[in-house]
């Protein structure tokens, strides 16, 4: 990733904050039961230190905090963490590190991380994107691992938009063939290094609506985090998205399998 695509992956997530932390408010249930099933598998408990790789607006970072020593969570969006430090004030907790950080730049020496977490943890996260990635956050964790990431993702316009610019969906997946997502990778990788891991599916489906103006902007900042885009591209971008608004609003329905490991050393 180069500088103008790190500066688009920050403007991009920037921008999301708010949708993000909306999501996590809604999803209690499933937030719960994540932390639930870490609990019971043993990953984690009132003495462990967790660090978070893409924390977002908090979703799993303050409920971890709740029920461990401390977490470290770091993100590469400002916004993303002052959500996150909003939602751990309101929570009342303090055991809670934030860092604006990009874990591909991560270096664990420099930070003396290698070994240093009891959990490590990537919940959808794309600062986990290639095997070097991958690596780096087995080697931050002494005892345990957690990753989870997109298995299967149909987005009804975004895959529709790639097409009419005839550019790849990218960006993050970028392990080598056969595999085509972290998920069945990692699955690879733990089996060669002869880890007992556990692997769970979720079939989860969204709708999102935005004003065309937001839809233009949205998608072109997406596209920005992994292409350089002419003019004529973000004109494309443009009139494609105006010939799919209802009433100035364009709709998206996203249909997902979301795969998720965890595993002990």
């Amino acid at each position: 990733m180069n500088t103008e695509q790190q500066k688009a992956s920050q403007s991009f997530w920037n921008s999301r904050a708010h949708h993000f932390d909306q999501k996590a408010a809604e999803r209690s249930a499933e937030r719960e039961a994540l932390v639930s099933r870490l609990e019971a598998g043993g990953l984690i408990n009132s003495e462990s230190q967790v660090l978070d790789i893409g924390c977002g607006p908090g979703t799993y970072a303050v409920p971890l905090a709740e029920r461990t020593w401390w977490v470290t969570a770091l993100d590469v969006s400002s916004q993303m963490l002052a959500f996150c430090k909003e939602r751990a004030a309101m929570a009342g907790v303090k055991n809670l590190t934030l860092l604006e950080m990009d874990w591909r730049e991560t270096n664990l020496e420099t930070h003396q991380w290698e070994g240093a977490f009891d959990l490590v943890m990537a919940s959808m996260s794309p600062g986990v994107h290639n095997a070097e990635t991958l690596d780096k956050l087995m080697k931050a964790s002494r005892k345990a691992c957690y990753l989870s990431a997109f298995v299967r993702r149909n987005d009804s316009l975004g895959d529709a938009l790639h097409r009419h610019l005839q550019v790849d969906s990218g960006p993050y997946d970028g392990f080598p063939a056969p595999y085509t997502n972290k998920i069945d990778y990692t699955d690879h990788v733990l089996q060669q290094q002869g880890y007992s891991f556990t692997r769970n599916h979720f079939d989860r489906r969204w709708e999102q609506s935005m004003s065309l103006e937001e839809a233009i902007d949205h998608y072109t900042k997406r596209l920005l985090m992994s292409h350089s885009l002419t003019k004529e591209q973000h004109k494309k971008i443009a009139d494609f998205l105006q010939t799919q608004a209802v009433d100035n609003v364009v709709t998206e329905i996203t249909d997902v399998t979301v795969g998720e490991l965890f595993w002990t050393k």
